[in-house]
């Protein structure tokens, strides 16, 4: 199985939903589901085909969390989730062998 971009996206996605319903209703933490929110929408804010490409709209919603998270919330959570739903796939992508 190939590791690609666009499955890590998906992942990155459908790790940050489970564990914000974890992190809200089994375990409830505020930090947590600050982390889980960032890499849900971290994974969401780039789309990978040829080239990757920005997604503008969940890109300001993004920068609404943030916003929201500085004046009420765990901005630096939210940010390290951010980093690691949107750097994992853009790493694979950098790093992922060419065919020539």
């Amino acid at each position: 199985m190939k590791l690609s971009p666009e499955r890590t996206t998906r992942a990155m996605m459908m790790a940050g939903a489970i564990f914000y319903f974890y992190w809200t209703f089994v375990e409830p933490s505020p930090g947590g589901q600050a982390l889980a929110v960032g890499t849900l929408f971290g994974g969401a804010s780039f789309g990978y085909g040829p080239k990757p490409r920005a997604v503008p709209f969940v890109l300001g919603f993004a920068a609404l969390l943030f916003a929201l998270h500085l004046w009420r919330g765990q901005p630096v959570l939210f940010a390290e989730g951010y980093l690691i739903g949107a750097g994992l796939p853009w790493l694979i992508y950098r790093f992922a062998p060419r065919s020539a």
